[in-house]
């Protein structure tokens, strides 16, 4: 398991028992630690030797709470490997899907709890939780200035996300820098320094609100598409490296600006196939890569999936959307159940009804204009012995 610096080690259900098996299996410093927790309660992993949490984790006699307040920021970070076997009906996981699409780096816990009008340590949980398994990362966990404990070196590794270079509070990138702010092994001063900053930030966790000359995040154009792109992407055979965001766009519902780099990237190294269904998987990865580069020339582009929208009711969607984007162009065709977009919420460059999108407008438009493919509509299930004589006579 990847624990995090600014996780919070607390002592487990440690009985009298427990106590006397352990004082015989436990090594001195697995000891001194429990000692630790149980005098002075509750620290900061970064600040414990790493082996011993990990020893200590696997004989249960610890456990990790991963904290976040109201004014942390969040994003969500690629899924590689991710599988999700949806369960319906499950109220916990509905809202865990709310959230992941709702999530945006330049709004607090706090302010999306508000948008969605769930209580906020509903959301803070899920949050939580979504960290805990690596699927979302804190923008700026108040460690990142902090004396880590030494055997931190061996196992740290700094996000390579370009959220960081955004942060007001940067993380420090550069690994002398890093190891330059590792404690030492030994010390009673480096141990009474290290209590305070303990104390200190188990009271309260401070975060710094972003700098005013960093670009509202209302500015941004969302992208809307529907299930077949991420299909197209992830079913293809166009790039090894592609499907990873293939699963976050579908999963997620979304793929903010910050990671659309690495996305062109790879859309830039699709196979070209010149035949048969690969042929048409391609050309779909061609064209939403002339489309993202031709939107991002002008704002930075969020990709939202309009299924994943769905899952939220009017009212919030409308705030998540108003909140976060200016103005949102839609992909084409897109399916019905992706017209997510309110009408009049905000400029919306896409069909202005979700029947705009459906065969019965096609038909509609054929009729007024009477011109068009000839068409026939028959039932499902409908069994024909020859080809209806409007089709079989069309050129």
């Amino acid at each position: 398991m990847a624990v995090e610096p600014w996780w919070i080690v607390c002592p487990g259900s440690i009985l009298e028992a427990d106590a006397k098996i352990a004082s015989k299996v436990l090594t001195e410093d697995e000891r001194r630690i429990v000692d630790t927790l149980l005098d002075e309660g509750p620290q900061a992993a970064g600040f414990l030797p790493i082996p011993v949490v990990h020893s200590l984790l696997d004989r249960g006699l610890i456990y990790l709470d991963v904290p976040v307040v109201e004014s942390d920021y969040v994003y969500v970070a690629p899924l590689d490997g991710f599988v999700m076997n949806r369960v319906l009906g499950d109220y916990f996981e509905t809202l865990l899907y709310k959230i992941f699409v709702a999530i945006d780096d330049q709004t607090t816990v706090k302010e999306m709890a508000e948008m969605l009008h769930i209580d906020f340590y509903l959301v803070a949980n899920a949050i939580s939780v979504f960290c805990r398994l690596g699927f979302a990362k804190k923008r700026v966990t108040g460690m990142e200035t902090a004396r880590l404990h030494y055997s931190w070196a061996q196992v740290i590794s700094v996000p390579n996300s370009p959220t960081q270079e955004d942060l007001v509070t940067s993380v420090s990138g550069d690994l002398g820098e890093l190891s330059a702010s590792l404690a030492s092994p030994g010390g009673d001063d480096d141990d009474e320094e290290q209590a305070a900053q303990v104390n200190n930030y188990s009271a309260k966790e401070t975060t710094p609100q972003p700098s005013s000359e960093a670009p509202s995040s209302a500015s941004r154009t969302a992208f809307l598409f529907d299930s077949s792109l991420a299909a197209f992407l992830m079913m293809g055979n166009l790039s090894s490296s592609l499907k990873g965001h293939a699963v976050t766009l579908f999963e997620v519902g979304k793929l903010a600006d910050e990671q659309m780099r690495d996305f062109l990237e790879q859309l830039e190294c699709v196979n070209h196939f010149a035949e048969g269904e690969a042929q048409r998987y391609s050309e779909h990865a061609i064209a939403l890569l002339d489309i993202l580069r031709s939107l991002r020339k002008g704002r930075e582009v969020d990709m939202l999936r309009g299924e994943s929208l769905l899952s939220l009711d009017k009212q919030s969607r409308v705030r998540v959307l108003a909140k976060s984007y200016g103005i949102v162009v839609s992909m084409a065709p897109l399916s019905f159940d992706a017209c997510t977009v309110p009408p009049s919420s905000l400029p919306f460059i896409g069909p202005p009804i979700p029947e705009a999108c459906s065969p019965w407008m096609r038909l509609a438009i054929y009729l007024a204009a009477g011109s068009g493919p000839a068409s026939v509509y028959l039932p499902r299930g409908t069994r024909l012995s020859k080809l209806p004589a409007s089709v079989a006579l069309s050129p």
